[in-house]
């Protein structure tokens, strides 16, 4: 059964999946998925608590019809994409699932892509998952 951490950092920016939801869920069944949300903050006092967390990933339906529990992680101290390498580590984890927001021509010029860093460095598969 496949464990996924999921990032980048549930934020608490709002997102949807649109029509690939489906598909994205099929996919984690057909896996048996766990789901392990992951939330990255600078500091104790900017962390999202769980019930929080666990509610925007909800939302959008991804965690429908998954056959285990979901469980929610915060790391602290950290940048997004340190906080990421370092909770998703195999043997704990199989895969990194990343929600990959769309960006303007503006916010890429400026932006330095977590999920770019992310691919670069991660020891285990990444699925991005593209948001709106």
């Amino acid at each position: 059964m496949p464990k996924l951490a999921q990032g980048p950092n549930v934020d608490g920016e709002e997102f949807t999946l649109d029509e690939h939801t489906r598909i994205i869920v099929r996919l984690f069944a057909a896996f048996g998925a766990e789901l392990t949300v992951l939330h990255v903050a600078p500091n104790e006092a900017a962390a999202v608590d769980d019930v929080a967390i666990l509610n925007s990933v909800t939302r959008t339906g991804l965690t429908t019809d998954l056959p285990g529990v979901v469980r929610t992680r915060v790391v602290t101290g950290k940048s997004t994409v340190a906080g990421i390498l370092a909770a998703a580590q195999a043997p704990e984890f199989d895969m990194v699932a990343l929600i990959g927001r769309q960006r303007s021509v503006l916010g890429q010029l400026f932006h330095r892509s977590v999920t770019a860093h992310v691919l670069l460095h991660s020891q285990l598969p990444v699925l991005v998952l593209p948001a709106r």
